[in-house]
């Protein structure tokens, strides 16, 4: 509301953005605090889908808001003005984010943190600790908000530009690691979850008929979820290399 009311920051406190963020919230809500979360102890499929919602759904729809504007704008005018001093040109600070988040740090965060929740021990071990299982998704969380960061080119801009090219080839590399973990937990004949084993059957699905099914889970959806942020960047990328097109002249002038 004070940035609505401001003479020259009230663009960046949009309707859009507000939905886009509430969007996020609700959807952080449905993965933790809503039967997912109940039944993703049970089936490995319902966890698959709570993963996807923390690693691609709930972090885009967040940075697309670009809400950091408006959360700056709410801390007090003293920590407002420090927080833009450090992340102003030249300080140590900033110049420490560009060199700690370039575009393949984000990547290995983002993927090495995918790739090391789903071993068969600490995936385990996450099913029977909280404070474990709440790290995971802490995990999740933060390492796609990194990674999606410079992909929706959101505020603060302190790890430098990365292009078009780059972030497509960014997505496409994360397609690889999904189809190949999603392939084994489809393909193999045995329980790779130890616990699933342990807990009750519920909706008539065995163990392997549920390993399956969340295997082409993180496969398909997951993967099409990557092509489907390279199709967008490569449209975004032949509109601006087009030349505009000319101005139709109206039927009524000579």
């Amino acid at each position: 509301m004070r940035l609505r009311r401001h003479q020259h920051a009230w663009r960046l406190a949009t309707g859009k953005a507000l939905v886009l963020y509430g969007l996020s919230l609700a959807t952080l809500l449905c993965a933790l605090q809503s039967f997912l979360d109940v039944y993703g102890g049970l089936l490995l499929t319902i966890h698959m889908v709570q993963h996807l919602l923390l690693l691609m759904v709930a972090p885009c729809l967040m940075l697309w808001a670009n809400p950091f504007p408006v959360m700056l704008w709410s801390l007090p005018a003293t920590w407002r003005t420090a927080v833009t001093r450090h992340l102003q040109g030249g300080t140590a600070f900033r110049r420490g984010i560009h060199k700690a988040t370039p575009m393949p740090v984000l990547y290995g965060i983002y993927i090495g943190g995918i790739l090391l929740w789903h071993d068969p021990g600490l995936y385990n071990q996450a099913q029977h600790n909280g404070w474990i299982h709440d790290l995971e998704h802490v995990t999740f969380f933060g390492g796609a908000l990194l990674f999606w960061w410079p992909i929706f080119a959101a505020a603060p801009h302190v790890h430098g530009h990365v292009g078009h090219l780059g972030k497509m080839a960014a997505l496409l590399l994360c397609v690889p690691p999904h189809v190949i973990l999603g392939a084994l937990l489809s393909f193999v004949d045995y329980p790779v979850y130890s616990h699933f084993e342990t807990v009750p059957r519920i909706f008539g699905m065995s163990v392997m008929h549920d390993q399956k099914i969340a295997g082409i889970i993180m496969w398909i959806p997951a993967s099409m979820m990557y092509l489907l942020g390279v199709i967008i960047l490569l449209g975004q990328l032949v509109s601006r290399s087009s030349p505009p097109r000319p101005k139709p002249t109206p039927d009524y002038l000579p």
